[in-house]
């Protein structure tokens, strides 16, 4: 493979990896591999996972339809910086899955779905919501794929929040102008953001958010988002302040 016209190929493989060892990749991965991207034999990809690390693997056998490949070489492992919680309501299909895969991108490490007075959609598939997440991760150079958790209604998931960890959410009530100085405190000591469905949050579920003093409002400028804009803005502040 050229390397030099080929962009990186990098996969998520969840069991152990070590140098010198032998892997059988499956088959998706080698579907991928072969039909997608048209690797062949002794073309180079990188192979990643949480506990172990990156290592740069060469293709040694196609094997029972199935590519097998050794790790060459360990890459020094870089950590991401922070947990960052993405609290969201869910919404269309297609809108949702953007989210899961800007969110993967720009660091988030937990999503958290909830139910809101205004929320439309009330089931998501997780299945496919992780594998948008795996793509992602892998696009974007992580080592760690994000959680998704099933959804829960909002008002059990503050009720259950540990009270000493911040929530950061976006109140379109307040409709101020973006102040980067008020941004950029609060954004230093939060590790979780919150959006609300389309339409807003009710006035009973912004009441209910403001008695808790550990859930702290911030505006993000005059304008009327939607809730994917709102959290792709929401979470670029965040990667800018924080990478």
């Amino acid at each position: 493979m050229d390397q030099t016209y080929k962009k990186k190929i990098r996969l998520y493989y969840k069991d152990k990896l070590e140098l010198n060892s032998l892997i059988s990749l499956n088959f998706k991965d080698t579907h991928y591999l072969k039909d997608v991207m048209r690797c062949k034999i002794d073309d180079v990809i990188n192979i990643f996972n949480e506990t172990d690390g990156e290592f740069e693997c060469k293709i040694i056998n196609y094997e029972k339809k199935l590519f097998i490949v050794k790790p060459l070489k360990a890459f020094k492992r870089i950590e991401d910086k922070f947990d960052l919680n993405l609290i969201f309501a869910p919404v269309k299909k297609d809108k949702t899955e953007y989210i899961i895969q800007k969110g993967t991108e720009l660091g988030v490490s937990k999503f958290c779905p909830v139910l809101t007075e205004r929320t439309i959609v009330k089931r998501l598939n997780i299945d496919r919501l992780n594998l948008i997440s795996k793509e992602a991760t892998e696009q974007s150079e992580r080592l760690t794929i994000p959680k998704i958790s099933t959804p829960v209604t909002l008002e059990s998931l503050i009720n259950n929040w540990n009270n000493k960890a911040n929530i950061l959410y976006a109140d379109e009530t307040l409709k101020t102008k973006v102040d980067l100085n008020e941004i950029k405190s609060k954004f230093n000591y939060t590790r979780s953001i919150l959006v609300g469905p389309e339409g807003g949050f009710s006035k009973s579920e912004i009441n209910f958010l403001k008695s808790k003093n550990f859930v702290i409002p911030i505006s993000f400028g005059s304008r009327v988002l939607r809730c994917d804009t709102a959290i792709v803005v929401a979470l670029s502040y965040w990667h800018f302040l924080n990478y």
